[in-house]
């Protein structure tokens, strides 16, 4: 780990990614990426739940990964406790804590990789971080792009023996607790941490070393245990078992020809052409590697039409399923093989480029979100009725370029339109609909209606009601103009 620290090529790289993905994620923070897809649903029930002092945390429990769901909302709880409650400035909070814990728990990992020793422990984790979880962030509500990490930090401790501190003790414990809810994989990962300690406790003589990988292999297995359950107890079960083995495991082979799909394959290309060197990469090959990223990149912006949606980003996602378990595998029976240090040199050097790049596209889906947001508030504020539908079925953005439509989702009109709204009283509210049996009638989603004091918001997740009057809106106009809307329709249909 030493000649990698040391290396003054990984230096300039290390601190140039540093650089691009503080750029990445303040672009992000303040166009409010975070609001993107799912975030909508998170962000509207969080802001609800605030206004009625509630700090439970905001979930769909159809998964078991509420404990990373909390670690995103809990910087915004602190927020509005000390009343910096704006909800802008909350927007901002949500998103920047998403974007940047996955650069942080990066981080951890690289100092503790200092403490061990472990340039392989830590490349893997360089190696999933930079070729898919990067590609997969424009989905902001992707609990596995903090969770995978924390695993490699888990991975770190039991797979070596250092002097622990106090504080290891407590972060083995934190990370342990994580695994109960981080994401569907915790399935597997638990059941190979289990057996891998089994090989590390006969390989240590320390018998405080044995108790601490004890420990960390029985809460691994208990919490995999944990994971099967939740799974199978949840509605649709079998549905649900059947789509994470299946079909998220396996949905991202379609989309292989994607603009990061393709970065990704060129990395691994360069990472098995440079898996025998025996010398660190010199200046020439590394100014070569980068020119290609330049090359590639330029290229497929310009030319892939379908690289401009984002929609299939979120298949990289699907890969972790099996990957990450298949690199724990790969740790535990390489454990006891000499490390080659120089190689490991060069394959963090060319991940770290990949990197770089993938970076420079997250931050090409930042411009075209803000590209459309601001569409989107534009056509909010020239809206004259309280109840605004799009002129063309489900694509808002279709008007500047169709490339684009994906960036915003229909079914999260009516949230996001509260979300950006500048005003108190809402001025409008942006209807989703769907396609009438009659042509020239548009109707409302039955999702969307009044009840009570509450209204019912769809947000791309299953269904929930947001107060009509809170600190953050009032969207009491609106509401009653939905009533009579509805009313007017259900006339029509009756006619």
């Amino acid at each position: 780990m030493k000649d990698l620290i040391n290396n003054n090529k990984f230096k300039i790289l290390k601190y140039l990614f540093i650089i691009v993905s503080i750029i990445s994620v303040l672009y992000a923070t303040f166009t409010m990426r975070g609001l993107y897809h799912d975030g909508t649903y998170y962000m509207i029930n969080i802001l609800n739940n605030m206004a009625n002092n509630d700090y439970s945390i905001v979930a769909d429990n159809s998964h078991p990964r509420q404990i990373m769901l909390l670690f995103m909302q809990i910087p915004v709880w602190i927020f509005n406790i000390l009343h910096l409650n704006d909800k802008k400035l909350l927007i901002y909070v949500f998103t920047f804590t998403q974007m940047f814990l996955p650069l942080l728990v990066l981080y951890w990992n690289y100092k503790l990789s200092e403490r061990t020793n472990r340039p392989d422990i830590f490349f893997w984790h360089l190696f999933l971080y930079m070729l898919i979880l990067i590609p997969c962030s424009i989905f902001s509500v992707v609990e596995l792009i903090i969770g995978a990490g924390l695993s490699f930090i888990l991975w770190n401790y039991l797979a070596n023996d250092i002097e622990y501190k106090l504080t290891d003790y407590f972060a083995v414990t934190f990370l342990l607790i994580c695994m109960f809810g981080t994401y569907e994989y915790n399935l597997f990962l638990g059941i190979i941490f289990f057996i891998a300690s089994l090989k590390f406790i006969a390989a240590t003589s320390d018998a405080k070393i044995k108790k601490i990988k004890f420990y960390i292999g029985v809460v691994s297995l208990l919490a995999a245990l944990y994971n099967l359950v939740y799974i199978c107890s949840i509605k649709n079960n079998g549905y649900q078992i059947l789509r994470f083995a299946v079909v998220e495991a396996l949905d991202f082979i379609p989309r292989i020809f994607q603009l990061c799909s393709i970065i990704s394959v060129f990395t691994i290309i360069y990472l098995f052409i440079f898996r025998k060197k025996e010398e660190i990469l010199s200046a020439k090959t590394i100014g070569i590697l980068s020119v290609s990223y330049i090359v590639l990149l330029i290229t497929l912006l310009l030319s892939v039409q379908n690289s401009l949606i984002p929609l299939y980003e979120t298949h990289f996602r699907t890969i972790v399923c099996w990957l990450l378990p298949l690199i724990f595998i790969v740790l535990t029976v390489c454990s006891n093989k000499k490390i080659c240090t120089i190689m490991y040199t060069n394959f963090i050097i060319i991940t770290l480029l990949c990197g770089i790049s993938q970076t420079c596209w997250q931050i090409v889906n930042t411009y075209y979100w803000d590209k459309n947001i601001t569409h989107v508030k534009q056509k909010l504020e020239k809206a004259k009725e309280l109840l605004y539908i799009p002129e063309q079925h489900d694509i808002l953005s279709w008007p500047i370029d169709e490339r684009l439509y994906r960036y915003i989702w229909h079914g999260t009109y009516p949230a996001l339109s509260i979300l950006l709204s500048d005003s108190y009283e809402q001025k409008t509210l942006l209807l989703i609909y769907k396609k009438s049996v009659i042509p020239e009638i548009k109707i409302a989603s039955d999702d969307l209606y009044k009840e009570g004091n509450k209204l019912s918001v769809p947000a791309l997740k299953p269904r929930n009601f947001i107060d009509l009057k809170n600190r953050y809106w009032d969207l009491n106009k609106c509401a009653d103009a939905l009533d009579e809307y509805n009313k007017a329709k259900n006339q029509k249909l009756v006619k």
